[in-house]
């Protein structure tokens, strides 16, 4: 019997996708001894002068930020003010 390339590519990719819902499952359920495992985040900068712009200038800032807690971070909504 001949797997088709089609086939067997849905079959990779479900194995892979359900693979990684257990790993993050465990994940979740991972939390340190004594603690609720909650997400904390770091920001090292939270405000960026850009001073005087010349017109046509891309103006592009790098914010850096690491979740410092044991618990997944999920950022749902970002804008800039």
């Amino acid at each position: 019997m001949k797997l088709s390339p089609t086939l067997l590519a849905l079959a990779l990719g479900l194995s892979v996708a359900a693979f990684g819902q257990t790993v993050e499952a465990q994940k979740a359920d991972a939390k340190p001894e004594g603690k609720a495992a909650v997400p904390k985040l770091a920001i090292a900068k939270t405000q960026h002068d850009f001073g005087e712009l010349k017109k046509g200038v891309l103006a592009q800032y790098d914010f850096k930020f690491k979740n410092e807690g044991a618990a997944e971070l999920t950022i749902n909504n970002v804008a800039p003010s």
